[in-house]
């Protein structure tokens, strides 16, 4: 149940998702119950030399730990908050994980120290191939086993951090993916002395069929779709087991990396409503669309959806569902359609949902 406390209109303004567009709007009262959550942000590099869009500037990550801090946030291990929610238990408010891709060595250069400073647990999604062949710019497993006595979690981002979602004509393809992520789990049991219990997908790829082959792999996975991870979706009755496959995650690079746009990520909220079917992948110049059901007209009707360049997609409301589409066609890759209403309860909190889409190149291959 997602609904019965109540909130108060005020009237608020939202920064867009890329810290540069604003939406305002009052409502009246309305009733909506508070769901369990926790905010977990992703991380790659944390350096001042490396590509944009995939980095965070140390300065910059220094005053978003900062930030956290004075936020008086809870920072908890990824394991943690996941029992917590299967045992039904209650978390702090709010509560932040924090998570790294691809092992770099910059994570274990600019991000470890500070944050054992902090005494503050974190996750490392590593590639194994990567470490196994000692390419210059990541870390060791000597690195990795460090952190690792020092509270760090090593998790799985696949063997060889491919494109999974290429080759899926094969006949053999789920099955080639489940081998590299046993692989890839094995690996790292191996070197660091605990099997993992979650995989990051490479690229925020992943579809209807790898998510179930990873759920009967008894893997719990995490995307790179932006959004907030809700209790409801680890443990909700009704729920497929394989939407526990790819759970959101903000990622965080120098684009959002100001303040307005990372204190907006810090004290989101789940939105309280539910996705009607779990589509991903975008054939063509075909336009996709999503439907969201929700409790409460109020909510579905100061709902507002983006796409991930920030543009407004058309949105038609019936009563408390929405149906969102492109008004173009999706580019090539990976695109998400990213949805945000108030929430009247936290001055200055938005609901957040955001959904990805998948669209190979004519050849089937993916860029990166």
């Amino acid at each position: 149940m997602y609904w019965g406390r109540r909130l108060v209109g005020v009237c608020v303004v939202f920064a867009a998702l890329l810290g540069t567009q604003t939406v305002s709007g009052c409502m009246p009262e309305v009733a909506v119950a508070r769901d369990e959550h926790a905010v977990i942000l992703l991380y790659h590099h944390i350096a001042d030399d490396t590509p944009a869009s995939t980095s965070v500037r140390i300065a910059d990550f220094e005053r978003h730990l900062e930030t956290i801090e004075s936020l008086g946030l809870t920072v908890l291990p990824l394991e943690a908050v996941i029992d917590s929610f299967e045992r039904g238990a209650k978390l702090a408010e709010p509560t932040v994980v924090i998570t790294f891709d691809d092992a770099w060595g910059t994570i274990i250069d600019n991000a470890a120290p500070r944050l054992a400073e902090r005494d503050w647990p974190y996750t490392i999604f590593a590639s194994t191939n990567s470490i196994d062949q000692g390419f210059e710019d990541f870390a060791s497993w000597d690195d990795l086993r460090r952190v690792a006595s020092m509270g760090a979690a090593i998790e799985s981002h696949s063997r060889d951090h491919a494109h999974l979602l290429e080759e899926r004509e094969a006949d053999d393809w789920l099955v080639r993916f489940s081998s590299n992520v046993t692989y890839s789990s094995e690996r790292i049991e191996d070197e660091i002395g605990r099997a993992p219990r979650f995989f990051a997908w490479p690229f925020g790829e992943f579809d209807a069929g790898t998510m179930r082959a990873l759920a009967d792999l008894d893997v719990i996975g995490f995307g790179q779709q932006s959004g907030v991870l809700a209790a409801r979706d680890v443990t909700a009755d009704g729920v497929p087991r394989f939407v526990r496959s790819a759970l959101p995650r903000f990622p965080i690079s120098v684009f959002q990396s100001n303040d307005e746009a990372f204190r907006l990520r810090l004290l989101a909220t789940p939105l309280p409503a539910k996705p009607r079917a779990f589509e991903y992948n975008v054939d063509g110049d075909r336009i996709p669309s999503m439907t969201l059901d929700f409790e409460a007209e109020i909510v579905a009707r100061e709902t507002g959806c983006f796409d991930a360049d920030g543009t407004r997609l058309d949105v038609t409301r019936t009563g408390t569902s929405l149906n969102v589409s492109s008004p173009t066609p999706l580019k090539v890759g990976r695109s998400k359609y990213t949805c945000t209403a108030p929430n009247r309860a936290r001055p200055g909190s938005w609901f957040w949902y955001s959904h990805p889409w998948f669209r190979p190149r004519a050849d089937g291959t993916f860029p990166d």
